[in-house]
């Protein structure tokens, strides 16, 4: 029987180089979607002249301040605070005693008066032309079913 021949070893030198190739290849001829945001249109900007209405003279006493940060936590002022906290804030704060029932009526009450078109017509601005149809579905009957689904844990 004949001797075994050694099989060669591949040249693995240029590996580096078409792989290379390969990669400046792919990043170029690849297309990437790119995001378009949102669609909306923006007020016109304020000509200089014109005075600044919007400076209104709010008092401090007023306003209470809520915040909440990505980890869940209310600030209620300069303090954190749990919901039951926030609760007692608020009706130290105001005068008044909100129960589940009383915010239920309330909230029903601003929403069987409220002018559903004028509504419509301030969030247009923030919608784009082709999803306005999706408004369609408002009333007040919309709404106060909405309401009726409220759940309070």
């Amino acid at each position: 029987m004949g001797k075994k021949r050694k099989t060669p070893g591949i040249n693995g030198s240029s590996s580096a180089d078409i792989a290379f190739m390969l990669l400046i290849f792919f990043l170029i001829t690849t297309s990437m979607d790119t995001d378009k945001g949102l669609a909306r249109r923006l007020p016109p900007p304020v000509p200089k002249d014109q005075k600044n209405d919007t400076d209104v003279d709010i008092k401090k006493r007023n306003l209470l301040v809520v915040l909440i940060n990505s980890n869940n936590q209310i600030l209620c002022g300069d303090q954190f605070v749990d919901i039951k906290q926030l609760k007692e804030r608020i009706k130290e704060f105001s005068g008044e005693d909100v129960s589940r029932e009383g915010f239920i009526e309330r909230l029903r009450h601003r929403l069987a008066t409220a002018d559903i078109e004028n509504v419509k017509q301030d969030v247009f601005p923030y919608i784009a032309q082709s999803q306005r149809r999706e408004l369609d579905i408002w009333s007040n009957e919309y709404f106060l079913n909405l309401a009726d689904r409220i759940k309070f844990l």
